[in-house]
């Protein structure tokens, strides 16, 4: 995307102030703040007071009409408005830059990633080899959530051939499981925690201009016990070991996943045209018996299209297939689902579960104006989908489940930083940040 047509020329309708307008302005004002411990960088000129013409005055009637939504919209507004002034400030005093250079220099970023909190990735470069790197993650919340890991990535081994070693310990607290049906209902909500360490071992080589191929080795402890989420039942109160898979201490997993990555777009750090489709096919081995092997398999692609001024439809399609094994069972954390960030966004994560799923989005993503030189993208979109026992045979439209929203995304040179959004779906309302995580 082209830098100097960043900023939108406004019209008539730009001026116009409305509830949700201001809502989604002031949203932004607010994710500026976090922001900003990235990057930032001198003001521009605000080019849309240069164009826009001002539209007739509110009727007594809109006043009257208008004021109760006003009323009640205020607090919010002001908090939002002087914390978006606060980041400003802090910018023209020259804080964020300097803020932003110590964390370069130490090799270190701030990270946050809704299913595992907030913390630092720390990252040392040309580790023990030309172009290999050391990763150091530690994030953790205030429910205990916790995430640890040690990477050494981009290991030359010539020919083309990479490699990369990762270790990570992951315990998630607050898991929901509603069933496993496409129809399961949002009152059947149970708790669990699940507390798993990994191992992996990985290979990569680029076997043609667009083409990445890779594999994947690892194993995998789990042990799953109630959740500290008191707002529902355990998952112990309704399964057990014998009627729900996976539901033990120590299930210990061998997997080796074959991945394809299909990649032509124009930019790898911010695309506005090309496409980008991931294949996969993984198989995992109960290293105790035989009573949890399953293999999966999935496909994923998105075409991004150029629009005008840098306005971009991003498409996406993705579905995914797992089956046990010679009659073996599926532990019910590995299952396909949808609800969570990446699939559709507005349900809670884990909401639908079955052994596959499909589902289909459409984004809308246009740059607008901000007070930093970088890429900020303005975002809107709808997700569609469901889960299924064998989504060849059983798709429904009934079991069709939908997600829509909007939100911003922030963009650096390498690549995209942080997003916000809220989503809406049939049953809550979801608000959605992460910071410098995939």
């Amino acid at each position: 995307m082209s830098k100097a047509n960043r900023m939108p020329v406004a019209n008539n309708r730009g001026v116009q102030t409305c509830v949700g307008f201001k809502f989604w302005r002031e949203l932004f004002a607010f994710t500026l703040l976090v922001f900003a411990a990235n990057s930032a960088l001198s003001a521009p000129a605000d080019s849309s007071r240069s164009f826009a013409k001002p539209l007739p005055s509110r009727t007594v009637l809109e006043r009257i009409v208008s004021f109760p939504g006003q009323l009640a919209y205020s607090p919010v507004r002001y908090t939002v408005l002087g914390l978006g002034y606060a980041g400003v400030y802090l910018d023209d005093t020259g804080f964020m830059q300097r803020a932003s250079s110590l964390f370069r220099r130490a090799g270190l970023l701030p990270v946050y990633a809704p299913r595992t909190g907030a913390g630092l990735r720390y990252t040392k470069n040309d580790y023990l080899g030309d172009s290999a790197k050391l990763v150091l993650t530690a994030s953790s919340w205030v429910d205990a959530r916790q995430l640890y890991s040690i990477a050494w990535e981009e290991i030359s081994l010539g020919h083309g051939v990479e490699s990369g070693l990762m270790l990570r310990y992951r315990s998630l607290t607050a898991e929901s499981f509603y069933g496993k049906s496409p129809r399961a209902r949002e009152s059947d909500r149970l708790s669990y925690s699940a507390e798993d360490v990994l191992f992996e071992l990985s290979l990569q080589r680029d076997i043609h201009e667009f083409v990445r191929a890779s594999i994947e080795i690892g194993m995998s402890n789990t042990s799953v016990f109630d959740g500290r989420d008191h707002g529902s039942r355990p998952i112990s109160d309704v399964y057990s070991e014998n009627t729900l898979p996976g539901l033990k201490d120590d299930t210990r997993l061998q997997g080796t996943e074959f991945r394809l990555r299909y990649d032509d777009t124009n930019d790898s750090a911010h695309p506005s045209t090309g496409r980008i489709g991931v294949f996969s096919a993984s198989l995992f081995n109960d290293i105790h018996n035989d009573e949890l092997s399953f293999w999966k398999t999935s496909a994923d692609l998105t075409q991004h299209i150029h629009l005008f001024r840098d306005r971009i439809l991003a498409l996406r399609s993705a579905a995914e297939m797992t089956q046990g094994i010679e009659g073996s069972d599926i532990p019910f954390y590995h299952l396909a689902e949808i609800g969570s960030y990446g699939t559709i966004r507005g349900f809670s994560r884990g909401r639908f579960r079955d052994n596959d799923f499909f589902l289909a989005s459409a984004e809308y993503r246009y740059p607008i104006w901000i007070p930093w030189h970088k890429a900020v993208d303005a975002v809107v979109f709808v997700d569609g989908g469901q889960v299924s026992h064998d989504i060849i045979e059983e798709v429904a439209l009934s079991d069709w489940q939908i997600g829509y929203g909007g939100g911003f995304r922030f963009y650096n040179t390498t690549g995209l930083i942080a997003k916000t959004e809220l989503a809406f779906s049939s049953e809550a309302m979801r608000f959605y940040f992460s910071l410098n995580t995939p």
